[in-house]
């Protein structure tokens, strides 16, 4: 029997993890797609839409046994690690999904919980932490190195052997050169070009990128 898989999040993040999902396994084969877990309830014309049940909040879902996996659709890194760290201690396990339209490099490894959206490349030799989401058409070159609760935003580029810190954001249509460090905790803004390292718990932004602001690191906010 299939293990029953759910998504954790019911906003615009955990619609296109849903099509993710329904687009890796079209069949069935690895997993049957049970609901959404949230927990806030969803709008009913949208689950409607999507032909997907509302299995009631995190500990509801957990409480009743209602799946076995779990996909974490939340965009907020500090949430999703949190979301992460309960289904963990409920000895509940999340599967890596890529779609269809995006491209894995057979020598590349994602982590636990890991999505890639439609049009990503991820090249040769990537190493993608747990929980990290790599959105459209983003481009990770070879030998790169994501760790845990990683953002790579939609049009996004890191150029070959960059390294990026726990829950570090690339920004929509940012490019990282290669061999860049970005640290735990940093905001790459959109739009910018990253040439030197970023120091964890920073914003940089612009062109060339340079330090706009200093993160609370208790909060990972401003």
């Amino acid at each position: 029997m299939n293990p029953r898989l759910a998504i954790v999040g019911a906003g615009g993040h955990g619609r296109e993890i849903l099509d993710i999902v329904r687009s890796a396994d079209p069949d069935g084969r690895r997993w049957s797609l049970v609901g959404i877990v949230a927990d806030t309830v969803p709008d009913a014309s949208s689950l409607e839409a999507l032909d997907v049940l509302w299995l009631g909040t995190v500990d509801e879902a957990i409480r009743g046994a209602r799946f076995d996996i779990a996909l974490i659709a939340v965009g907020e890194w500090r949430s999703r690690q949190t979301v992460a760290t309960r289904l963990g201690r409920a000895g509940l396990g999340s599967p890596s999904v890529v779609h269809a339209r995006a491209y894995v490099g057979s020598d590349s490894r994602l982590g636990d919980g890991c999505a890639v959206w439609p049009g990503a490349v991820v090249s040769t030799h990537v190493r993608l932490g747990r929980h990290s989401h790599v959105n459209q058409s983003a481009s990770i070159s070879h030998d790169v190195t994501l760790d845990d609760f990683v953002t790579v935003a939609p049009h996004a580029t890191l150029c070959g052997s960059v390294r990026v810190g726990t829950g570090a954001w690339v920004g929509a249509g940012a490019c990282v050169l290669e061999g860049r460090t970005l640290g735990e905790g940093s905001v790459v803004g959109a739009g910018a070009v990253v040439t030197r390292d970023v120091a964890p718990w920073t914003v940089v932004s612009g062109v060339p990128a340079r330090v706009t602001r200093v993160l609370d690191v208790a909060r990972g906010q401003p």
